[in-house]
């Protein structure tokens, strides 16, 4: 059992860094797509689509970026104690 745990926090774990890099991606797109181009007052409906894509994504992945790091605290706390926690 504890095999099986340490293979869903290894997991955990990568989901976790691969939602950090999606976050800080989505981020940086955000800033230059979109951000830049109203800066310079070149905004039409193709910026303002974007930005609610983007504003989406982003809230999508703090959303399972919460979730995935409850899930790794959970699995944690089962590795460490002898008892079981759910």
């Amino acid at each position: 059992m504890k095999t099986l745990l340490k293979v869903c926090l290894a997991i955990s774990i990568f989901v976790i860094i691969y939602i950090v890099f999606s976050l800080l991606r989505n981020y940086t797109q955000l800033k230059y797509e979109v951000d830049e181009p109203k800066a310079m007052n070149k905004i039409n409906s193709i910026v303002l689509m974007q930005e609610k894509q983007l504003n989406s994504s982003i809230k999508n992945l703090w959303i399972f970026l919460i979730y995935a790091s409850g899930n790794t605290l959970i699995i944690l706390l089962q590795l460490k104690s002898d008892r079981k926690i759910f």
